[in-house]
């Protein structure tokens, strides 16, 4: 990883799904704005495409089979080419068009100075949010010139098998990309308690039991979900941690923010110098996990 990598997370609110080119043009200043003082840009699941409606409804998929694009695509080409003139990453989320008619996958996307990198399908899907996306079915790392990254997509953070695949694969940094509401009666699933908790406790989890820096980015704002649903409240708290655990940088407000931080290749040795976890690791006990 480099030697000192400079991390920018933009807890930001998104425009309706109906209103995706907006959503794209506020990306595109932002990455200006900050790219040449960060190496790393990161904005919230679906930041590109947008919510704002109820995803049940029939309406709502062909809506979101519309604003969904292939990955590669157009969008991905535009962020990639502001990405290659301020010299940064970017990972986003984005609706992604599948071959399958109305088939579409909650992507995240990352591009840098060389275009497009590579992109991972969220793969556990829950609830209302979820409905209308296929499941993905691969976690992997992706190697880049700043470091091996690893992306995930909000709910697949609670499933710590998915962190241990990306570290196992050589990830040095995980990013989580959300759009984690805050349940109970603000919408979205679970209580607003125990969703606090797992914002504050699962990334820095992960960090601990992978060796490995984490970025979570979470949305902000409220979101119309149609009328049945009503307004949903994201979470925020978005937060970059190191490799031995430690808060760098965080926000607890859900309000629209750039969390900055700078994340150490000598934390991260330092981290898997003083714990052997890989090493120590005893996978024949833990087959039953997989059948």
């Amino acid at each position: 990883m480099k030697e000192s990598l400079r991390v920018a997370v933009v807890q930001g609110q998104t425009f309706s799904i109906k209103q995706k080119q907006s959503n794209l043009n506020a990306a595109l200043r932002t990455i200006k704005k900050l790219g040449r003082k960060h190496d790393l840009v990161v904005f919230p699941e679906l930041s590109l495409t947008g919510y704002g409606g109820d995803p049940a409804t029939g309406s709502y998929r062909k809506l979101l089979w519309n604003q969904a694009e292939q990955i590669p695509g157009i969008s991905t080409r535009k962020i990639g080419r502001v990405a290659s003139k301020t010299g940064t990453y970017v990972a986003f989320g984005m609706a992604e068009r599948s071959r399958l008619p109305f088939a579409v996958y909650n992507a995240a996307v990352l591009v840098g100075p060389e275009g497009y990198v590579g992109h991972t399908r969220k793969v556990h899907l829950v609830g209302e949010d979820d409905s209308a996306y296929t499941r993905g079915n691969e976690i992997n790392a992706i190697k880049t010139s700043i470091g091996t990254f690893g992306m995930l997509v909000c709910y697949d953070m609670w499933f710590p098998e998915a962190s241990r695949l990306l570290a196992l694969d050589g990830a040095e940094l995980i990013i989580i990309l959300s759009s984690s509401f805050t349940g109970g009666s603000a919408g979205g699933i679970g209580s607003t308690k125990s969703k606090r908790l797992m914002w504050d406790l699962l990334p820095r989890a992960i960090a601990l039991n992978n060796l490995v820096h984490v970025v979570a980015c979470n949305g902000a704002g409220k979101v119309f979900m149609g009328e049945r649903l009503g307004y949903w409240e994201r979470l925020g708290r978005s937060k970059i941690i190191d490799a031995l655990g430690e808060i760098v940088s965080n926000t607890t407000s859900n309000r629209d923010t750039v969390v900055k931080g700078v994340l150490k290749q000598d934390t991260l040795e330092q981290a898997r110098t003083l714990y052997s976890l890989f090493r120590d690791r005893v996978p024949q006990t833990y087959r039953r996990i997989t059948e």
